[in-house]
């Protein structure tokens, strides 16, 4: 061989090898693994919407020092300082925190697909000892909660911070909704519950709202599918709820049967994956 294809063959492998190396960089990059609670980068929650998140985080959990750090990480900061709260909450979002999964809050406001917050495993990272970690998808419409209605009691039971503790629940807990018609709550929901007497909250009764008929003010008739989560009430107080137009919220042409609701969450049951 040439001396001068002798040089050309080394250019060449030093270009194939520099490649290789920013491939392998920009693999790294894509597949780096967050445990814990975070903020997405992707989808990023508003300076407002995470101001309101963390404030409610810390009057449910009593954990006043919790922050989001500038690269979105949950600290906690003094664990042990705590003023009032859930303890149920705080042991929730301690054990989020310090999980060896992913747990990332997104902003997914006015989506047709999404009622409030929903949570999806989407990966899973198996690290170098094998150990297998879990990627959640935590998705937050708060448009959604602009859109309420109803006693205030009700409406603090269920804001923002309660659908992300519900939600954390099936990631950190493998807790599951409901699945039975014996069952009228759910396991998450009853967890919820316990966070929501801790804190002097009404309870929730029922997993799934209540179908509501809404009419004009002039009684022209029906102007809109109005439904509506029912609380648990002192004997002398008056109904508490919390209610919403549907077609605001969510596309209901894209919504499953509660049959096919029990049925996935069934198999995620069986497969522990929830």
């Amino acid at each position: 061989m040439s001396k001068t294809k002798k040089v050309r063959m080394f250019v060449l492998l030093g270009v194939i090898f520099v490649h290789a190396v920013k491939l392998a960089a920009a693999q790294d990059e894509l597949y780096h693994f967050r445990s814990g609670v975070h903020l997405s980068t992707e989808r990023p929650l508003s300076n407002k919407e995470a101001e309101t998140l963390v404030t409610g985080i810390r009057m449910w959990t009593g954990l006043d020092h919790i922050v989001f750090e500038p690269n979105g990480n949950l600290r906690l900061n003094d664990s042990a300082n705590v003023t009032g709260g859930s303890r149920a909450a705080r042991e929730l979002i301690i054990a989020a925190a310090a999980s060896g999964d992913s747990f990332t809050l997104e902003r997914h406001d006015n989506s047709p697909n999404i009622a409030f917050a929903q949570i999806e495993s989407t990966d899973c990272y198996i690290d170098s000892s094998g150990q297998r970690h879990n990627v959640w998808r935590l998705r937050i419409d708060f448009e959604d909660f602009t859109k309420l209605s109803g006693n205030n009691k009700a409406l603090a039971a269920f804001d923002v911070t309660a659908s992300v503790v519900h939600e954390l629940t099936h990631g950190v807990y493998g807790c599951l909704d409901l699945i039975d018609d014996r069952d009228q709550l759910g396991g998450c929901e009853r967890f919820v519950n316990q966070m929501r007497s801790e804190l002097g909250l009404p309870l929730r009764l029922f997993y799934y709202p209540q179908n509501i008929k809404a009419v004009n003010p002039d009684g022209s008739g029906f102007v809109r599918s109005e439904l509506r989560f029912n609380f648990e009430r002192a004997e002398k107080d008056k109904e508490l709820f919390v209610s919403f137009n549907a077609e605001k919220i969510f596309d209901f042409s894209r919504a499953k049967s509660k049959t096919a609701i029990r049925s996935e969450l069934l198999a995620q049951k069986r497969m522990r994956v929830f």
